[in-house]
């Protein structure tokens, strides 16, 4: 139900032509058919031809009414519009709007006007006002007039509410610069919408469909380079989605090592008078302010590289967010042996890594490295072996010295053994049990002999001797 506020439609009764006889008693009455308010209604009343205001209520009586006051009593048109307002439609689609006439006296050629508040230009002269395509600068209070022969009507007016989907922006506004590892804050502010309640919100990122946010404050913590993009916010309200506003969150960092698989590795082997090439890939934005090779040598002392100088050649490749910086040399001298350090600044921070360049193998020696490890393995079997036949031969030489010592040993005693008999007599004359015993003596000399150390072998044998000469 519309609050809006117009003035009184109204109608006369009874209709015209009013017939009554000269002496008789004439009511006539004003209806209103219509007003907002409808409380403190006025009334007026006069006879064509005469402004003169000749009654002030609402049912205006004539009594003995006589042929003089014979005439027509008319008036402009009274109206309304159709639909009542607020009008409300959506953007782009067509309004009509219609001015009827509630009563008119005469009800004959009349014409229409329309305007809008606060613009006296008529924008359309016809009943019904169409509006094709409409768009929200056309929102406003649109009001018709009618007239007639007797004049113009007051105005009947509407609230046409174009309703429309909400516009917006992002702030801060792109590209938002901010460093790698800080706290992102991006606001989605709706500027224009109706109705402006009811209102939801959705953050994305370009080339990613899915929904990152559903607030209008979207906070990324510890932002990091990955992260960087575009950011786009859109609004819903009842009419539909907005289009996107978006913001650039262009994050920025210190260089890093970018893509570790394709980097150099910072320990480098390699031969006498081969090349040397040294890869590095950074990661960085803003772009470096210095690029800078520093070589230490095995003296301990350090010098910038220049480019092209003592056969260094050096390539430097830039793009917006990375940076392949390249260290050759074609040929590689003892002195060139040592720490390669690149160091990459910008307006965030400074990188530093050290390459190490080492011999794999010192100079006069041919072999490469699988042959030293040859060498080391063959050397460590070598000495094993020589230790093994060492050994062999201390186990050998104490055998064949024990079998020399029982040797002379048995030697000796046998001469003992001679000289204790008679030497005029003939050995075969000896007594079968004495020779006998002789053999049981050398023998229990050899077992005695195997029982005790190699030291006390000629203690043992200096002890026997005593015992078997009194035998």
């Amino acid at each position: 139900m519309s609050n809006e506020s117009y003035k009184p439609n109204i109608s006369v009764t009874p209709s015209s032509p009013y017939q009554i006889r000269e002496g008789d008693t004439a009511v006539i009455y004003c209806v209103v058919t219509d007003a907002n308010p409808n409380t403190g209604i006025t009334w007026s009343w006069t006879k064509t031809g005469d402004p003169a205001v000749l009654y002030r209520r609402q049912n205006y009586t004539i009594p003995n009414i006589q042929r003089s006051q014979r005439g027509t009593y008319q008036y402009k048109p009274t109206m309304r519009v159709t639909p009542a307002g607020p009008y409300q439609i959506r953007e782009g689609d067509t309004t009509v709007i219609y001015c009827i006439v509630t009563d008119a006296n005469p009800n004959t050629g009349i014409t229409w006007s329309w305007t809008k508040t606060g613009n006296p230009a008529v924008l359309y002269t016809g009943q019904n006002y169409t509006i094709p395509n409409i768009q929200r600068a056309q929102r406003g209070t649109y009001q018709c007039t009618a007239t007639n022969s007797i004049g113009v009507s007051l105005p009947a007016t509407v609230l046409v509410d174009i309703q429309y989907k909400p516009t917006m922006r992002v702030t801060p506004a792109g590209p938002y610069q901010i460093r790698e590892g800080d706290t992102t804050v991006i606001y989605c502010i709706v500027t224009d919408a109706n109705p402006n309640t009811g209102i939801t919100w959705n953050w994305t990122k370009t080339g990613n469909p899915a929904v990152l946010y559903t607030g209008q404050i979207y906070t990324i913590p510890n932002i990091q380079r990955a992260q960087r993009g575009t950011y786009q916010c859109t609004a819903t309200n009842s009419i539909g989605v907005s289009l996107p506003a978006t913001v650039l969150v262009d994050v920025q960092c210190k260089p890093r090592l970018y893509n570790i698989d394709s980097q150099s590795p910072d320990k480098v082997v390699i031969e006498h008078f081969d090349s040397l090439q040294i890869l590095v890939r950074i990661l960085l934005y803003p772009p470096a302010t210095s690029t800078q090779w520093i070589f230490t040598g095995r003296n301990y002392t350090s010098k910038v590289i220049p480019n092209n100088t003592d056969g260094y050649r050096i390539t430097n490749t830039k793009g917006e967010i990375e940076q392949n910086i390249t260290l050759n040399k074609s040929r590689i001298n003892e002195k060139d042996f040592g720490e390669y350090i690149i160091m990459v600044q910008n307006d965030i921070g400074t990188f530093l890594r050290i390459y190490r360049v080492d011999t794999a193998k010192f100079p006069g020696i041919q072999e490469s490295v699988g042959n030293q490890t040859g060498v080391a393995v063959g050397s460590a079997v070598g000495i094993v072996a020589f230790i093994t036949i060492i050994l062999v031969l201390v186990i050998c030489l104490r055998r064949l010295y024990t079998f020399t010592c029982i040797i002379k040993l048995e030697r000796k005693n046998i001469d003992k053994g001679v000289k204790r008999t008679d030497l005029t007599k003939d050995e075969s004359s000896i007594p079968m049990a004495e020779h006998t015993v002789h053999l049981h003596g050398e023998r229990g000399v050899y077992e005695e002999l195997t029982e005790t150390d190699n030291g006390n072998q000629y203690e043992g044998l200096s002890n026997k001797d005593p015992q078997e000469t009194k035998r």
